[in-house]
């Protein structure tokens, strides 16, 4: 893609969102604002949706509307349960991929998202925090160790911490040669978030290990989503003093370090 094209985008972009944001007063929020001096660095934001715990977050690659659909994830509340989320995304993920190619069309998304929720097929429930009071839905907590040949990019590196957070996820990420990330969290949020991950241009990416935790319960504090630390030692030691030897042996092992 030329340098026209991609600065061509990025107005089209502007322009679009000012639309969108007066469109969703209260429901538009921005993670990410586009900066002109850095035309590389993708627009980030989520739009809630009314009447239901959930939210649709966007990332705009550059190729966007030209060549490729919005980067789009949906976030839900810690009540609505793993098979409900699977559902909503799966749903989310078939529309995006309905979008047409070479227009706008953030606008024609949220509209169908909106559907699901309002009128769902026969059958299914509508998923507001209402209908949801009273499931009892004990989540999975995962760990999960994904290798990069390399990690520098500073906009991969923000979208590593930035996309953590939604989906309520903690860990620890050490750019460089090699990348390396330990996540913690709910199985479908992680499989989720390395689903986002997968999907940017990498010239290698492997998940390396992904477990349960026997106990169910987190190493790491809800809130502290990922940390970006300095060497592989960093994220050893850190596992060490919160899950114990037994954690940092199987970081090692994974990364393949002795």
């Amino acid at each position: 893609m030329s340098d026209n094209d991609g600065n061509d985008n990025r107005q089209r972009q502007a322009d679009e969102l000012v639309l969108i944001s007066s469109m969703f007063p209260s429901e538009f929020h921005w993670e990410s604002e586009p900066d002109a001096e850095l035309p590389e660095k993708d627009p980030q934001f989520y739009i809630e949706i009314p009447g239901a715990s959930c939210a649709l977050h966007f990332s705009l690659p550059e190729t966007y509307p030209s060549t490729s659909p919005p980067e789009v994830f949906l976030r839900c509340g810690e009540k609505i349960p793993n098979a409900v989320r699977s559902q909503l995304r799966r749903k989310v993920n078939e529309a995006v991929n309905s979008l047409p190619q070479g227009q706008e069309c953030i606008d024609m998304l949220l509209t169908g998202v909106m559907d699901i929720f309002t009128s769902p097929p026969k059958g299914e429930n509508i998923v507001t925090e209402d209908a949801i009071q009273d499931i009892n839905d004990t989540p999975v907590i995962v760990h999960a160790l994904l290798w990069f040949h390399h990690l520098l990019s500073t906009q991969k590196r923000k979208n590593i911490v930035t996309w953590a957070r939604p989906l309520r996820l903690s860990g620890y990420s050490r750019p460089g040669y090699p990348g390396a990330l330990f996540i913690e969290g709910e199985k479908e949020s992680v499989e989720e978030y390395t689903s986002q991950l997968k999907r940017l241009k990498w010239q290698a990416i492997q998940v390396r290990d992904e477990y349960p935790v026997p106990s169910g319960q987190r190493v790491l504090p809800l809130e502290a989503g990922v940390e970006e630390v300095e060497g592989l030692g960093d994220i050893a030691e850190r596992l060490k003093m919160v899950g114990g030897s037994g954690l940092e042996a199987w970081f090692l092992a994974g990364m393949k370090i002795k």
